[in-house]
């Protein structure tokens, strides 16, 4: 049952496959004194898991919604079959005030760890809140538009005659 499926937690086969329906399978094992013989389906299609840490990185931020809650943080699906953990510690805004995550809502998440060998991916709600004020702050140091204007340019526009009010 384990090679049926990558993302899915397959208690019987029958959630997955019927009987008599054809399947492209990879062997696995062959044990001919228990006359046994391994397949498993999942191999031929893509690992959520490894697409994932191919095509993500510690700093991203991903939009997830959350699965369930357990005393210590929020599970949450991340990509289809991928989950990430984002802890109570990390739940807060940028002014560090608690954010209740509850099942089912999406919220935007930074990725603040990565572990590819233990398939386990840490979230952080606030560090998407700090880049956000970063962001901010940056906007207000470098101005999007690059026009100033002078009290010398106001002194000639008054001269020219455009002060009528």
């Amino acid at each position: 049952m384990s090679n049926l499926s990558w993302t899915k937690r397959v208690k019987h086969p029958s959630e997955v496959l019927k009987k008599g329906e054809k399947v492209k399978a990879i062997v696995l094992g062959i044990e001919p004194e228990q006359r046994r013989l391994s397949l498993g389906v999942k191999q031929l299609q893509p690992d959520a898991w490894e697409t994932f840490f191919q095509t993500h990185r510690i700093g991203d931020v991903v939009h997830g919604k959350v699965l369930r809650l357990a005393q210590f943080g929020a599970f949450v699906e991340i990509a289809e079959g991928v989950e990430g953990l984002c802890h109570n510690s990390e739940a807060t805004d940028a002014n560090g005030t608690p954010v209740k995550l509850e099942a089912g809502q999406d919220h935007d998440f930074k990725i603040i760890k990565m572990n590819a060998e233990e398939k386990k991916v840490g979230l952080s709600v606030r560090a998407v809140g700090e880049e956000a004020s970063r962001a901010d702050v940056e906007a207000y140091k470098h101005p999007a538009s690059s026009a100033t204007t002078t009290l010398g340019d106001i002194i000639n526009w008054k001269r020219a005659g455009n002060d009528q009010e």
